[in-house]
């Protein structure tokens, strides 16, 4: 009778444990995949607000390609200069926030995906942020080079060079060797 008693506590023991054991892991598979898709949520969030961002970047881009095509004789470019100082200046805060959405999409990727979706985005994000960077240094590049042409036409400095809070040279973000949207000086 004593080894009856015996058994059914070490069973009753064991489907405890075993049902603890399931419970705990049932837990922790629910846990993982609740932040797996909060995860998921703020990558897709953050995504979209490079998208808008990036949206911009090319509206403030046409804008200035507009600008800068106008002030194509040195005569023309007075005219234009305090547009393009403005423009710059916006173009240069856009380019803080892209800096900011591709810090916090780079913290969501460390998390392996496996939805194509996802997986995507953290494929190609260095490679937007690699071509946003080298095209913005280009496009300054280009505009104080118009500046001093200007200058130098004029025989006189009267408008400042574009310095930007962010960025001062090529990024080659993902370490390719390939420095992505550069055309000043092909690649370094």
């Amino acid at each position: 009778m004593r080894k009856i008693i015996v058994i059914i506590i070490v069973v009753l023991i064991l489907i405890t444990g075993g049902i603890l054991g399931v419970k705990i892991i049932s837990d922790s598979a629910s846990k993982l995949n609740k932040e797996y898709k909060e995860a998921k949520k703020e990558l897709k969030v953050n995504y979209d607000s490079l998208s808008k961002n990036v949206e911009t970047y090319n509206e403030i881009r046409s804008t200035l390609a507009e600008l800068m095509t106008s002030a194509a004789y040195y005569e023309d470019y007075p005219n234009v200069n305090e547009d393009l100082a403005q423009l710059y200046q916006e173009y240069d805060l856009l380019i803080s926030d892209i800096t900011v959405d591709i810090k916090k999409i780079n913290e969501s990727c460390l998390i392996n995906y496996m939805e194509k979706e996802y997986i995507d985005i953290c494929n190609n994000y260095p490679l937007i942020y690699e071509k946003i960077i080298n095209v913005y240094v280009d496009d300054i590049a280009s505009y104080n080079e118009l500046i001093t042409n200007y200058h130098n036409w004029a025989n006189k400095d009267e408008y400042d060079l574009f310095k930007s809070n962010n960025i001062n040279d090529y990024l080659d973000y993902n370490g390719d060797g390939i420095y992505e949207g550069r055309t000043n000086d092909g690649e370094e």
